[in-house]
């Protein structure tokens, strides 16, 4: 019995030592992209969630075990990755992001000039839990702004 209990807290001490491997890699390249990350922790925490949801999970025991068998070309790829995801990840938690005490606006018809950013997920309409990569939001946002020039003018026109 006493066996027993010394193994199953041995157990435990390794479970504790498993982590993503990107989760440090993620956190420092946010602190080193964002200025507001390094000030509100739940800015950090958001953009990190974000950006580790667009990283394939690597869950390791130890740093040193990954970097070890990583050659310099799959190094420098996966912090090509990191710095991407999280660039696109502070980037849409900016756009979403609102003051903490603002009421939330419902959307009126806006002329050209104040159309704000739609958020489509078009590159993943199986998983919308999957946020747009930067590229969907600026795409988005072009359209929107063209849709509403569009309907400024007709309305212009319209007796």
């Amino acid at each position: 019995m006493l066996l027993q209990h010394s193994s199953s807290h041995t157990h435990l001490t390794a479970l504790d030592s498993i982590h993503n491997y990107y989760e440090k890699l993620v956190i420092d390249e946010i602190r080193h992209q964002s200025e507001r990350a390094r000030l509100e922790s739940d800015f950090l925490a958001d953009v990190a969630c974000v950006s580790l949801n667009h990283l394939p999970p690597r869950y390791i025991r130890y740093d040193v075990d990954m970097t070890f068998f990583l050659s310099p070309q799959e190094q420098k790829e996966i912090q090509d990755k990191v710095k991407t995801a999280v660039h696109e990840a502070i980037t849409y938690v900016s756009l979403r992001a609102r003051p903490p005490e603002e009421e939330p606006v419902k959307p009126q018809a806006t002329s050209a000039s104040q159309a704000q950013p739609v958020l489509v997920n078009t590159a993943n309409s199986l998983n919308p839990d999957v946020p747009p990569s930067l590229a969907e939001i600026t795409d988005q946002t072009n359209k929107s702004s063209d849709t509403a020039s569009n309907a400024d003018a007709n309305s212009e026109n319209t007796p």
